[in-house]
């Protein structure tokens, strides 16, 4: 049975490189994309390591010809043997096989040998992890309830709006194994926190540590941490394990910061502030996952979550899109085709052109995807760059005035009053980037020729102006009368004006961040 294992470990190991250069490559095209997306994607890979094939033998037979290993296999032994009838004595024949046999045997044994060590090495972790758990229990016992009544309350108020239904507790700590926040029980899920920071700190700059410890808590993250250490433990030789389980830590804790946020009121400087106050605390070094979830991480990766947190293009909440679900799909599709092994060399063919297909399809929709992103950064950064015109032209009260007038038109467009502001804009500060889009907002409150007539003065006098989202007024504007045009029954002059966008503008788009030309389609 163990040497099934091993022969499995083996095919895994094989397979799990191919799929961690696919899921490399898509990160690396959509380094911008939902913390949850690249979450899935590297836990998929880590499933896969326990999935059993349908035959392993048959497997291995398939990837690796029968004895392939051995230093005279079969077939090289059978044309050896042919020749040696023919060429050699009975007695140099004897003496020849004796020493292939013998050579064959040895390489057994040194294969039989590393599944042994692998077996062993094993046992030890095993045995290392028992004695961390027990360590850990003992620090865990020691604790006390926490007796704070503020953050108690403060603790069930969160619970009830993360809607988690299992009673949770606060256990304060004076033990050494404990110098963080942590999430420990899987049945019944506790929060530790060091004595001195419940002693210390204020409710507010709790309020988001325990925000992120119920996060693990409300996805249930202790799970995965015991799957991905069960993982380590079976596959310690394998440094993409290692890089894979890595990776799923940092997504998983890139997560729960962002529900955090979420919960926090989106308050991004003051999470990150408690975040650089832990930087400072010691860290034990750790030979295997802690099978806890600790607020504080390496100082490192503080640094890096409290960049990303306060980084200009931050989301809190970036949701997984249908091309993310497609992604993930295609990658869950492949690992069960690898893994549900055929019986034929035939199948076995079929299967490979299937993933080389698939492979190729996958390449060219990131490639299109990847492309599709820059150009819409690219839109964007022309609409700061027209945006930071301004700043040459006004002073910063009359900016602040424009933008006033702007927004109070935004937001009830269709009355009287926005149509005033908008007017008040164009005739007052003609030659800001505001007043492109105000043109625009009016033409779209008008109709007839009248909304004829701002389309064409948007396209002759606002064309390089833009929207905050990238929108070039003049673009839209063509796009917006070409569609005038078809309804008014001016086909020429509506054809006229796409073929523009096309040859003008081919990387114009719309406030879905569609690009126009996909719409003239």
């Amino acid at each position: 049975m163990i040497f099934y294992i091993f022969e499995h470990l083996w095919l895994t190991s094989c397979q799990i490189l191919v799929f961690s250069a696919l899921v490399l490559l898509i990160c690396y095209f959509s380094n911008k994309n939902s913390a949850k997306f690249r979450y899935w994607l590297w836990f998929v890979i880590l499933l896969r390591l326990f999935i059993p094939d349908v035959a392993i033998s048959n497997s291995i037979n398939q990837v690796f010809p029968e004895n392939s290993l051995s230093i005279f296999p079969e077939t090289f032994r059978a044309d050896i043997q042919e020749k040696i009838n023919d060429n050699l004595s009975k007695e140099e024949e004897e003496k020849f096989l004796f020493f292939s046999d013998k050579t064959q045997k040895a390489q057994k044994s040194r294969e039989n040998s590393i599944i042994y060590i692998w077996l062993i090495i094993v046992l030890i972790l095993i045995t290392l992890v028992i004695t961390r758990v027990i360590t850990k229990m003992k620090a865990i016992y020691s604790c006390s309830l926490c007796q704070r009544e503020d953050l108690n309350e403060l603790l069930n108020h969160y619970c009830q709006k993360m809607r988690i239904s299992k009673p949770i507790r606060i256990l304060s700590s004076k033990n050494q194994f404990v110098d963080s926040p942590c999430v420990v029980g899987i049945l019944s899920p506790r929060i530790i926190l060091p004595d001195y920071i419940i002693q210390e700190w204020s409710l507010s700059k709790l309020t988001p540590v325990v925000l992120h410890e119920l996060a693990h808590i409300k996805r249930k993250d202790l799970l995965i941490v015991w799957l991905q250490s069960i993982a380590q433990l079976i596959y310690f030789f394998h440094p993409l394990v290692w890089y894979i389980n890595q990776k799923i830590s940092q997504e998983r804790e890139f997560i729960c910061d962002d529900l955090a946020i979420e919960y926090f009121d989106n308050r991004c400087k003051d999470y990150a502030r408690i975040l650089i106050e832990f930087t400072s605390l010691r860290q034990r070094k750790i030979f295997l996952t802690s099978l806890t979830l600790s607020f504080s991480q390496k100082k490192s990766f503080l640094q890096r979550r409290v960049v990303r947190i306060m980084n200009i293009d931050y989301i809190v909440s970036r949701k997984m899109n249908k091309t993310h679900f497609l992604l993930l799909g295609f990658i869950i599709s492949s690992i069960c085709l690898f893994a549900d092994e055929g019986n034929s060399d035939l199948k076995q063919d079929k299967k490979v052109k299937v993933l080389e297909e698939r492979v190729k399809k996958l390449e060219e929709q990131v490639t299109r995807y990847a492309v599709r992103n820059q150009k819409i950064s690219e839109q964007q950064f022309k609409a700061k760059e027209r945006m930071r015109q301004d700043l040459l032209l006004y002073s910063a009260e009359k900016l602040q005035e424009i933008e006033n007038l702007y927004q109070k038109a935004n937001q009830n467009r269709r009355n009287e009053q926005a149509n005033g502001n908008l007017k008040q804009l164009l005739k007052k500060y003609t030659k800001s980037n505001r007043a492109g889009c105000a043109i625009l907002y009016l033409a779209q409150m008008s109709q007839g020729k009248k909304r004829e007539e701002y389309l064409l003065k948007a396209i002759e006098n606002y064309n390089d102006c833009y929207y905050g989202d990238g929108v070039q007024v003049g673009a839209y504007a063509k796009y917006i009368l070409a569609l005038y045009y078809k309804k008014t029954f001016e086909k020429k002059k509506g054809d006229r004006l796409f073929r523009d966008i096309k040859n003008k503008h081919p990387y114009a788009i719309d406030h879905h961040k569609q690009f126009l030309c996909d719409l003239i389609e």
